[in-house]
């Protein structure tokens, strides 16, 4: 399980940049709180799917998925400013929140068909369940943190910072 880790460590990272972008939603936060309890369970459950496909070979060209995750990204971040801009924004758009999971799980279900040696599926999903959370519920602590520091509008955090992340994800190979 240990060579795992860095591994298991990046493809989290998403699911943390994200909560700190949406943990500046004060009155979402118990959302909040499921949101990465919920982006575990899906990178777990995704790595699970990715690797049984592949072994049971129904893997082919996967590479256009890499694409999806910062497209989606990116276009939640512009659905977040825009409602905002027509003053129909209260919290943090639901179907954001039911989105966001499943396609932050979809790089752990892209490791999982490209091959990432996995020798013990079941410890390996609890562990990327495990972790993605974790990061998750640190990313929402930070986000807290930057809104009461910066005093940014929770809306433009969520907004810019998906955006932002969305555009990193695009650039990096």
């Amino acid at each position: 399980m240990e060579n795992l880790f860095p591994a298991l460590a990046l493809m989290g990272l998403d699911g943390f940049l994200i909560c700190a972008c949406l943990g500046g939603f004060r009155p979402a936060r118990n959302l909040s709180y499921s949101l990465a309890t919920i982006i575990g369970i899906c990178d777990g459950a995704a790595l699970a799917l990715g690797t049984t496909l592949r072994m049971h070979a129904y893997a082919s060209d996967i590479h256009w998925l890499e694409m999806i995750v910062p497209i989606a990204i990116v276009t939640c971040g512009v659905y977040v400013l825009f409602l905002r801009s027509q003053e129909r924004m209260s919290s943090f758009p639901r179907v954001v929140l039911v989105l966001l999971p499943i396609l932050l799980s979809l790089d752990n279900f892209v490791a999982g068909l490209a091959g990432l040696h996995l020798s013990r599926l079941f410890e390996a999903t609890l562990f990327s369940s495990l972790m993605s959370g974790g990061m998750a519920f640190l990313g929402i602590g930070l986000g807290v943190a930057i809104q009461g520091h910066l005093r940014v509008a929770p809306h433009r955090l969520a907004g810019y910072g998906l955006m932002a992340v969305g555009l990193v994800t695009a650039l990096i190979p």
